[in-house]
């Protein structure tokens, strides 16, 4: 799933509006208690978006507009920081 939108995103003109519908439709499979895309542990799904996510948080200066729209979804953020915290240091 999270591929094929990506190849989308990479088809399109309008990249910060596909994207921004992007992050609502994770944002909203994370609502809630969920903790993870698909149950209560991460899955390879969670991983794919995660990095993902990561790559445009940790690079933001050269992804400001995919940044600001990361932004706009605290819970993406969070979904972040929980998997940054199982790995190791």
């Amino acid at each position: 799933m999270f591929v094929v939108l990506f190849q989308k995103l990479s088809d399109t003109k309008n990249i910060d509006t596909d994207f921004e519908n992007l992050c609502s439709d994770i944002s909203g499979r994370l609502s809630g208690d969920k903790k993870y895309i698909l149950g209560d542990h991460p899955s390879e799904l969670d991983t794919l978006i995660y990095g993902h996510i990561k790559a445009i948080y940790k690079y933001r200066d050269n992804y400001k507009n995919l940044y600001g729209i990361i932004e706009k979804f605290p819970n993406l953020i969070t979904f972040m920081s929980r998997i940054d915290d199982m790995l190791p240091k």
